[in-house]
């Protein structure tokens, strides 16, 4: 559920409170129900109200407070990924590639070995035994 539909809901409550607030009134002007008992009942709906404010109030700051902490992860994540950028079009490609030939190396993926696929290659190779 989210805060518009929340809010739209606590208006509906509150508006049937006002409802009933009015309808307290009407009864204690026709001497109805006495002035102790809509004292209470405007007591407590004054705590509901303060009560309904504040839950709208936080639950406003905690929205506000995770979109500002998405936003500000995302830039950073912004900043670094133009820092890795710049720093990969500054080497020398042809230099690295005659390192690694000189040096013999070569690279070799096997994904049964690194941590990430562990579990993923193992479960293709399981099915593919089943299959077979």
């Amino acid at each position: 559920m989210n805060i518009s539909s929340q809010a739209k809901k606590s208006n509906q409550e509150l508006d049937k409170m006002m409802e009933n607030d009015e309808e307290l009134k009407t009864l204690k002007e026709k001497k109805l129900l006495s002035s102790t008992e809509s004292q209470g009942k405007s007591s407590e709906l004054n705590k509901l109200l303060v009560i309904t404010e504040k839950e709208l109030q936080q639950k406003e700051s905690e929205t506000n407070s995770l979109k500002n902490m998405v936003k500000e992860k995302e830039y950073h994540f912004d900043e670094l990924s133009r820092m890795i950028d710049a720093s990969l079009k500054q080497l020398d490609w042809t230099n690295i590639r005659r390192a690694f030939a000189a040096n013999e190396i070569r690279w070799k993926l096997s994904p049964s070995s690194t941590p990430w696929w562990g579990g993923f290659w193992e479960m293709l190779s399981e099915i593919l035994k089943e299959k077979t």
